[in-house]
């Protein structure tokens, strides 16, 4: 009985494990793995603004559970945004256009670009693909 309880423990504890550890393999393959979480709520902050980040200044934004807390975020060229990941997963931030990829970032972990073009530049975290975001950088 005892020897049941030890395999039926280990069997949860590996099903708990395996979409993360899909997630690690998917990454490392560059394959976006499928958004399967459930509950996961994005939580949107202010807009950081112009007057907010003074050029060469530097802005954060957080990797929350299941989301960017600042889903848009506007500043000027020259500033560098910093993304911490202070949820419990791993997670990336990644542009759609490919100027930038933190790789795996673990919970703790930080990653910081400089903007130092004019544009709007979409995100994403390679992991969970619903989780979005959009840096609008301005002249």
């Amino acid at each position: 009985m005892k020897t049941t309880v030890v395999r039926v423990m280990a069997l949860i504890a590996l099903a708990a494990a395996l979409p993360l550890i899909v997630g690690m393999v998917l990454a490392e393959q560059g394959t976006p793995a499928s958004p399967t979480e459930q509950g996961a709520s994005p939580v949107a902050s202010p807009v950081a603004s112009p007057l907010a980040s003074p050029v060469g200044s530097t802005v954060a934004v957080s990797i929350v559970d299941f989301a960017f807390d600042a889903p848009t975020v506007e500043i000027p060229m020259g500033t560098t945004v910093t993304w911490t990941n202070t949820g419990k997963i791993i997670h990336t931030t990644t542009s759609k256009d490919k100027l930038w990829d933190s790789a795996i970032m673990n919970p703790g972990d930080t990653f910081s670009y400089t903007f130092t073009e004019a544009g709007t530049f979409d995100y994403w975290c390679t992991l969970h693909p619903n989780m979005l975001g959009t840096i609008v950088v301005t002249p």
